[in-house]
């Protein structure tokens, strides 16, 4: 269970794509209002892992389906981008970060990386896990409510240097560049592994 834990933590917390949407949400909204986001996150995951614990956990995603994961993925992406760069200051932090509860979880959904890590460890489980598959989704549901969580106070620490009118200007547009660059890479892994 200890294994299994720190596999799922060490997948989680590493940068992506929703973990800088949790450190933009903190950023500009506080840590209450992105808990709906990280358990967004966790629940789209939970959902993920449940269906690769039940149909694919002898196998891997399916190869044909990947490309089409990552664009849907990639669209989201950009969306989200284009809406954090064309932010002025002192709009709706909401409308520039739809990244409320059913969007994060919809998002998971269209992630390939994730299809691939949660039929990885679906795969993992078949092979022999000593873990019930219950505990395995209640471990990784943990996991990742903890690591978006960190994410999510990162973001809430830095609410202070944003506190001038240019700074949140640079600090959105410099988020849009990098959802936006996550996008594309996105697309080239998918289209072309």
């Amino acid at each position: 269970m200890a294994a299994l834990a720190l596999l799922i933590f060490a997948s989680t917390i590493t940068p992506g794509p929703n973990n800088l949407v949790l450190l933009h949400r903190g950023a500009t909204r506080g840590f209450l209002a992105g808990l709906p986001a990280c358990l967004g996150i966790a629940f789209g995951g939970s959902v993920m892992l449940a269906i690769a614990l039940a149909v694919l956990g002898a196998g891997a995603l399916p190869r044909a389906a990947m490309p089409w994961l990552g664009s849907a993925g990639a669209a989201m992406l950009l969306a989200m981008a284009l809406a954090l760069w064309a932010t002025r200051p002192g709009d709706a932090p909401l409308h520039a970060s739809p990244a409320g509860f059913w969007t994060m979880a919809a998002f998971q959904l269209a992630n390939p990386k994730a299809w691939a890590f949660l039929a990885s460890l679906a795969a993992l489980h078949a092979a022999g896990g000593a873990v019930s598959a219950a505990a395995t989704v209640a471990v990784f549901a943990g996991a990742s409510l903890l690591c978006s969580a960190i994410w999510l106070g990162g973001g809430r620490l830095m609410s202070r240097l944003l506190a001038t009118p240019r700074r949140s200007r640079l600090f959105n547009r410099a988020m849009a560049v990098a959802m936006a660059a996550m996008a594309a890479h996105l697309l080239l892994r998918t289209w072309n592994p």
